[in-house]
């Protein structure tokens, strides 16, 4: 294989995960990868990390969103392939090797997603969830494309903050194109509780946008009663102490999620009353 593959990879103030992240990548088993790390202009020296293990810097407006940070990135990359990144994410070696062979017969990959060992009860729970997300749709999205199905789809919607992996995806099967995933997985460094929580109310702030958009498929993805736990109740039955935990776990990230819902959409009544 002879593709060349640029992972995109969004950063803001992200110096104490990003040269893990890119770590993980130097070590991919597929040595035909560039990086383009897309920054909102940080103060902590994650641009000069970054540069200092090999990748291409572009500077963004310290507001910068993501989604448009990553359809500039994807514009810049002279690649036939892309893998977009949180920058707290860190992969397994054969990740991009096997995203290559499975495109053979797809045109974007799902690759799954676990929460990055830690100590803790909590970490433990949040962990089990994560675990029982693996092969639903409804959760997991694809993150690397044929560089020309991304552009075909018209990229992430930059008038979403949130939700824009889930968007992506129902528009690529809208168009036709196949979604497939592969079994190698990639870890994700969350961070604490506190952390997982306030990136739910944020997340919630900003998702009125998406569930306008989603409509039906946003309730089905978002409801507190997740399909998913009961097609993996075997799982859940083996360990019901953190499983107990999860759904005590779940119910707060959806309180804080529907806090920021609030938010949100008393902001945008206020901006409506305001234009």
């Amino acid at each position: 294989m002879s593709s060349k593959v640029s992972i995109i990879v969004p950063t803001r103030n992200s110096r104490h995960t990003i040269e893990l992240c890119l770590r993980s990548i130097i070590a991919q088993s597929y040595p035909n990868i560039d990086v383009i790390v897309a920054d909102s202009h940080s103060s902590d020296g994650t641009a000069e990390t970054a540069l200092g293990l090999g990748a291409t810097v572009l500077d963004f407006p310290p507001h910068a969103e993501r989604t448009h940070k990553k359809n500039e990135a994807a514009r810049h990359a002279h690649a036939d392939f892309l893998l977009f990144l949180d920058s707290d994410i860190e992969l397994t070696k054969e990740v991009i090797v096997e995203s290559l062979m499975e495109c053979n017969s797809c045109d974007a990959v799902i690759i799954p997603q676990r929460v990055a060992p830690r100590r803790g009860y909590w970490s433990k729970c949040r962990a089990l969830e994560v675990l029982t997300y693996e092969g639903d749709d409804l959760v997991e999205s694809p993150t690397f494309f044929k560089k020309d199905v991304f552009l075909a789809a018209g990229g992430f919607d930059e008038h979403l903050v949130f939700g824009e992996e889930n968007d992506l995806s129902l528009r690529i099967r809208k168009l036709g194109f196949k979604v497939s995933r592969i079994k190698s997985y990639v870890w994700h460094h969350e961070g604490s509780l506190k952390a997982v929580i306030m990136r739910k109310f944020y997340y919630g702030r900003t998702s009125p946008s998406y569930l306008k958009k989603a409509k039906g498929t946003a309730f089905a993805q978002f409801s507190p009663v997740r399909v998913t736990w009961l097609r993996n109740w075997r799982m859940l039955m083996k360990d019901p102490l953190h499983a107990t935990g999860m759904i005590i776990q779940k119910l707060v990230q959806y309180l804080a999620a529907g806090m920021g819902l609030i938010f949100g959409l008393i902001e945008s009544l206020t901006m409506s009353f305001i234009c």
